[in-house]
């Protein structure tokens, strides 16, 4: 039995328990953490070579050479087209696990080592692992204690206790090294299994190699000190001294390759003359293990990665660079470049420049990471100081325009460079993501002085005054930008978002649309994939500018794009999200808010704070009130969290949102008063005052009221947005508490009129039942049933109970019956209500598969199900069910 087993029934229990869910149709995720040597990855292949049902398993690992090539891991999942962003690999690995579990009765995905797996293939592994619903699908992933997780979606997935199951692997104690010695042959006392135990840590690793290298008389001499040092490395390092040459020239070969690779490619690399009597000694060793190759031929590999590294470590520099050499002729052209760069033993110009030429032949985003460390390494390889600073910067911006966590390491040696404009560049960018405003402002102004970065240096500058509010120095700092005339698109059109939103941020989202007008198709359709981000951004001031339905259009072909980044796609779905719930579309908006979250970190991204605002207000709406609480409470949190005046609001609002749905208007009350009526931020669409402004009246607080309406007249035209309903809507309501029922008419007539496809749902609806009501208690019985009935349509349609108990209310005091309500889609699970909402709107299966990132299996099961649950047959008997 394998060390790492040992005295791990338990977490065998915990796995096999697993893999039965899965089994059953509940895919599980099991995650394997412990320390290097601790026996994670015997614990896993054990796990699955115990399976008793027919099943496959797949095996995704990294290494040191791909740990920053994006999708470099999924290869054994899916063919991963250069330019993929991870949301669509995510839907690639999604549709493959569901094909291959289909095939296969239990799909088992092993994904050994998860902190050597490049990013890319890390966060489409999380969102596809969890998105899976009812496919007979395990994901097992080994991992160290220190990989956390949250900079790729797995902390999220480790701590949803309702899919992932967590095994820990610890060391192994004295009665486990003594059975362990047994089952090898060398029994050992009971002082010396705790001796041992001490020595080595438990590590299993560890304690296996001491089995394998000291006789047991030795180790059972507890009067003396054991002979062999606890550090791996010195024991790896006399075994393979000892070992014959052509074994040890294969295992030296395959610890530079530094991947399981098949014995044909090891043996070149090791020139070796007897490849197969060479492995079987090599194998012997028990450092390595023959894995199966799928299609192709085995695999050599170490059993775990300190053994590569270990052995590694012990080869002299002159038998690692020939072996380096040698791995160069039998990689691909990217991989002989790294094996290059590791047989370097001195300056190599010639070699510096292959690796600035491929580094500048990544176009692809996604490459940025790549391109940068190959010219980090150049930069390590330049002889002349110029050139090397050179390289070292340009691999510092690729890391900037990657996101990528390296660029933290470069910035000692990017300050240690001469003065420049591209050096400060470097070093403001770094200011600014640490934090530093004022350094990053110095730093990037004193950029803009150099013709070469000037352009750039100008729109990151832009964008940082955005960010803190300045929007004049953001429109001059865009203005230079552009009257420079950047030859690159991307710079252009980055420049023209930060030169529109400074706009906005100084004189409203109105203005800052007039800037993006003549630069876009007015068809969203008709953009550009490089134009995505202006898209983007002309949907966010459209939401701004309170035209949601225009900027839905534009934020939903954001979202069909596959181009689109994941950070980009997240923005666009809530920003989708608050679009459709104000314009009533709840359904639609509870798909998008719930896949803001689950497809984050939780509590962990900011953006949840504005999905939990939305799903509290829909949750409110409808009468769901431990869920409204739910989300409301997880927006008061990030709000906490978070700090930003973006998220206070969100907060706010959804309080707001709940206690409007329960008649709650105290409570509103208490929380608006006069001093909401200081000028509120340019670019916001006033939200506050209504809600606010309502409830005073409510509470017969009319000079509040009346403070508030003017000055969200005022606050309205000076960014010229149509509140004309709003405004009509609090006027008429206070001219009623006043006793005005003349006033109040004129003013709700207007208010009715001035309704459009772009005024709030329920200000909408509410102005409908407060003209159902005046005109009742003017014994208008006609007309008031008439509007009473507006309102009553607009309520049914979003499944607004609380609202619509009021609306009945007034029906049934004007003499008519209480009518019969529909199925509330509450009734439905959560994922069958995006399903069905999905659904109703004309999505295929696999459209609405694509769009909740599941697979059609699932979308199936759902529609089954809510089928049966409604005694209906098909997609078309939906709509008139719900």
């Amino acid at each position: 039995m394998d060390a790492g087993l040992v005295g791990r029934r338990r977490q065998l229990g915990a796995v096999a328990a697993a893999f039965a869910d899965a089994a059953d149709g509940r895919p599980r995720v099991v995650s394997i953490e412990g320390d290097g040597g601790a026996g994670k990855t015997a614990l896993a292949r054990r796990s699955i070579a115990d399976l008793a049902v027919e099943h496959r398993a797949v095996v995704v690992t990294g290494d040191e050479l791909t740990a920053s090539v994006p999708f470099a891991a999924l290869g054994p999942l899916v063919d991963v087209p250069s330019g993929t962003t991870v949301v669509e690999a995510a839907r690639l690995v999604i549709g493959r696990l569901a094909e291959l579990a289909d095939a296969a009765g239990l799909l088992v995905v092993l994904v050994d080592d998860l902190h050597w797996v490049d990013l890319a293939s890390r966060q489409s592994l999380a969102i596809a692992a969890g998105r899976l619903e009812h496919e007979p699908v395990a994901i097992v992933v080994t991992a160290r204690p220190e990989h956390g997780g949250a900079d790729d979606g797995w902390a999220r997935l480790r701590n949803d206790a309702g899919r992932c199951v967590r095994v820990r692997v610890g060391g192994l104690g004295a009665d486990d090294v003594a059975a362990l010695a047994a089952q090898r042959g060398m029994p050992l006392t009971s002082a010396a299994a705790r001796r041992l135990t001490d020595h080595t840590g438990g590590n299993a690793l560890y304690v296996t190699t001491l089995l394998d290298d000291v006789p047991p008389e030795v180790l059972n001499r507890t009067g003396e000190a054991l002979p062999v040092p606890a550090d791996l490395s010195a024991l790896v390092a006399a075994r393979f001294a000892g070992l014959d040459a052509g074994p040890a020239a294969l295992l030296g070969a395959l610890a530079v390759l530094a991947r399981p690779a098949p014995l044909p490619q090891v043996a070149e690399v090791a020139d070796s003359a007897d490849p197969a009597a060479d492995c079987d000694g090599l194998l012997s060793t028990r450092w390595v293990e023959r894995r199966p190759g799928g299609a192709g031929l085995a695999r050599l590999a170490f059993v775990h990665p300190l053994m590569r590294q270990a052995v590694y470590d012990t080869l002299p520099l002159d038998d690692r660079r020939r072996l380096h050499l040698a791995a160069a002729r039998v990689g691909d052209r990217r991989g002989a470049l790294a094996h290059r760069v590791a047989a370097a033993d001195r300056v190599d110009e010639a070699l510096a420049a292959e690796l600035e030429a491929e580094a500048r032949s990544a176009s692809a985003p996604d490459d940025a990471g790549t391109a940068a460390r190959m010219l980090r390494w150049a930069a390590d390889l330049t002889p002349e100081r110029a050139a090397r600073e050179r390289r070292l910067l340009g691999a510092a911006r690729l890391a900037v325009d990657a996101a990528d966590p390296a660029l933290d390491e470069l910035v000692p040696a990017v300050a240690a460079c001469a003065d420049g404009p591209e050096r400060d560049l470097v070093l403001g960018t770094a200011a600014w993501r640490a934090g530093d405003s004022g350094e990053a402002i110095h730093r990037l102004r004193r950029a803009a002085s150099g013709a070469d970065v000037a352009v750039e240096a100008l729109v990151r500058l832009a964008d940082v005054f955005v960010v803190l509010g300045h929007g004049q120095a953001a429109i001059d700092a865009a203005a230079e930008a552009l009257d420079r005339e950047p030859s690159d698109e991307r710079t252009r059109l980055a420049a023209w978002a930060s030169r529109a939103l400074g706009v906005a941020s100084r004189d409203g989202a109105i203005a800052g649309l007039a800037v993006l007008r003549d630069l876009l198709p007015s068809r969203p359709d008709e953009c550009a994939p490089a134009e995505n981000g202006l898209l983007a951004l002309r949907g966010l001031l459209g939401w701004f500018a309170l035209r949601p339905t225009a900027a839905l259009d534009d934020l939903t072909a954001v979202l069909a794009r596959p181009a689109v980044t994941l950070e980009r796609r997240r923005r666009a779905q809530l920003d989708v999200a608050q679009c459709q719930y104000v314009i009533g579309r709840w359904d639609e908006a509870t798909v998008h808010a719930r896949l803001v979250l689950e497809l984050s970190d939780g509590e962990r991204e900011r953006d949840a704070g504005i999905a939990h605002q939305v799903l509290a207000g829909i949750a409110g709406g409808r009468g769901d009130w431990h869920a409204a609480v739910v989300h409301f409470d997880a927006a008061r949190r990030l709000a906490a969290t978070f700090g930003t005046p973006e998220l206070a609001l969100a907060a706010r609002l959804a309080g707001f949102a709940v206690a409007q749905a329960r008649g709650a208007h105290a409570e509103i009350a208490g929380l608006v008063s006069t001093a909401d009526a200081a000028t509120p931020p340019v670019l916001s669409t006033l939200s506050v005052y209504h809600p606010g402004a309502s409830a005073h009246i409510e509470a017969g607080d009319l000079d509040i009221a009346v403070r508030l309406a003017d000055r969200l007249a005022a606050d309205a035209e000076r960014r010229r947005l149509d509140h004309v309903a709003p405004v009509a809507d609090l006027r008429g309501g206070s001219a009623a508490r006043r006793g005005d029922p003349a006033a109040a008419g004129r003013h709700l007539a207007e208010a009715a009129a001035a309704i459009t496809a772009d005024t709030p749902v329920l200000i909408a609806a509410g102005i409908h039942l407060a003209r159902g009501r005046l005109l009742r208690a003017r014994a208008r019985r006609h007309d008031a049933i008439a509007a009473l009935a507006e309102a009553r349509t607009i309520y049914e349609s979003l499944g607004a109970r609380p609202y619509l108990d009021r609306v009945d209310a007034e029906l049934t005091d004007a003499g008519l019956s209480r009518p019969t309500r529909r199925r509330s889609p509450l009734d439905l699970t959560p994922r069958e209500q995006d399903v069905v909402t999905l659904a109703v709107r004309g999505r295929s299966n696999k459209e609405i598969a694509a769009e909740l990132f599941v697979s059609e299996k699932a979308v199936e099961y759902h529609l089954r199900n809510t089928y049966a649950k409604l005694g209906i047959t098909s997609k078309r008997d939906l709509r008139t069910h719900l």
